[in-house]
């Protein structure tokens, strides 16, 4: 195992050498971060969508194709859909990734791409019309579902349900079956000391951005209570680098090649938690490595994501998945427990996910998603949790997590 890199301990900084392994490394879903140079114009792109072409009808599995106009100075791609992101990948690796248009309603959606670089983001992007024969599906007799919307009338809404649906309840008590995991606990971070003498490290700026608190609790007599306001980048302060705004706890979990791990915890949202399609992670495994982590929950608009950045090295990435999407249900406690296998290999790796109890399906249509957990070259993991997002966003973010375990077969 490579040996890790020593920090030197900083008052705002308190990171031990053990838990962050080699330099600070970003961890949202891209490489580093770019500056991008106010312009009076919307700058040229530097690729354009050549197929799907504007207003065209798709259906199923769409696999855009591009055309670069410029490839100097690329250093990512995106693809968005309705500004969402759903994929990303390095020039020169592979084709672009598939669009599996059956994630969205039918109706007009916008695709686009973006190239991140030296010259800063660029988009390149047009509507089109996804059309899966959503309405041919009904049984006779049932009300015939809208048409979709033509190209330009924006973005057409979902058929409303047969019957209502309820809002989600809040949270129900602790149950221990929600949290259960087999094994022998080998790592315990609940919080219930009062303090983080459980973790190995954190990075904070401000005395607001971690705190203990009593209340509220998902088990036990304590949480974490994480903050991150703009500007609370504290590595940027103490002058490591500028990553993004956070507040983090980190553990020293060790896991490598071969290894099968169970994890739980609970995690609570702010009810007021910024609604963005920027990046922003509230739980990660990241690799002793350059690069973003392997393994990390993010929160995106509405939505709790399972989002894993597959790399062939260090900061070498092939693409960003999005395995698992569910509801962020702001204010409310979700238990998270996981299965992983942990491997450099997407035949040997695997997770599996329970929310609040129940099995969770992966974009794959199974309860297992087979997918590399691990950089390749033995580079091993550390966890971290609490929020880091994107620089720059200016609405206050409140995270708290509770009750986190580890086990080991045996």
């Amino acid at each position: 195992m490579p040996a890790p890199r020593r920090l030197v301990p900083l008052a705002a900084v308190l990171v031990t050498a053990a838990a962050l392994g080699p330099a600070p490394s970003l961890g949202a879903p891209s490489l580093p971060p770019v500056t991008v140079t106010a312009a009076a114009g919307p700058p040229a792109p530097l690729a354009r969508i050549v197929a799907p072409r504007a207003g065209a009808r798709v259906r199923g599995v769409v696999r855009p194709r591009l055309r670069i106009l410029r490839a100097a100075g690329i250093r990512r791609l995106e693809m968005r859909i309705d500004g969402r992101l759903v994929a990303a990948w390095s020039p020169g690796v592979g084709r672009p990734p598939v669009w599996r248009t059956r994630t969205v309603p039918d109706g007009v959606h916008r695709i686009e791409i973006r190239t991140v670089g030296r010259s800063g983001v660029r988009r390149s992007g047009h509507r089109v019309v996804v059309a899966n024969g959503v309405a041919k599906a009904r049984t006779p007799g049932a009300a015939p579902s809208p048409a979709p919307a033509s190209p330009g009338a924006g973005p057409a809404a979902a058929p409303p349900p047969a019957a209502p649906v309820p809002l989600p309840a809040p949270a129900p008590p602790p149950s221990a079956g929600n949290l259960e995991i087999p094994g022998t606990v080998v790592r315990v971070g609940n919080f219930n000391t009062g303090d983080l003498s459980q973790w190995s490290g954190y990075q904070k700026l401000r005395s607001y951005s971690l705190t203990t608190v009593s209340s509220p609790v998902r088990e036990g007599t304590h949480a974490g209570r994480f903050e991150v306001r703009r500007g609370d980048d504290p590595l940027c302060a103490a002058g490591w680098g500028c990553y993004g705004d956070r507040s983090e706890v980190q553990m020293s979990t060790g896991e490598y090649e071969g290894h099968e791990r169970w994890y739980s915890w609970s995690t609570m949202i702010g009810a007021d938690f910024p609604r963005s399609s920027a990046w922003q992670v509230v739980s990660q495994w990241h690799a002793n490595a350059e690069g973003s982590p392997p393994i990390g929950f993010y929160a995106e608009n509405d939505d709790l994501v399972l989002r894993f950045h597959r790399h062939s090295g260090p900061g070498r990435l092939i693409n960003i998945v999005n395995a698992w999407r569910g509801s962020l249900r702001r204010g409310a406690w979700q238990d998270i427990r996981l299965h992983v296998k942990w491997s450099a290999s997407d035949s040997v790796g695997y997770v599996e996910l329970w929310i609040n109890g129940v099995p969770q399906v992966f974009d794959t249509g199974g309860t297992r998603r087979q997918i590399r957990t691990l950089y390749p070259g033995g580079y091993g993991n550390y966890f971290k949790q609490g929020l880091y997002r994107q620089a720059g966003m200016s609405q206050t973010g409140v995270v708290l997590h509770d009750g986190f375990r580890m086990t080991r077969p045996g």
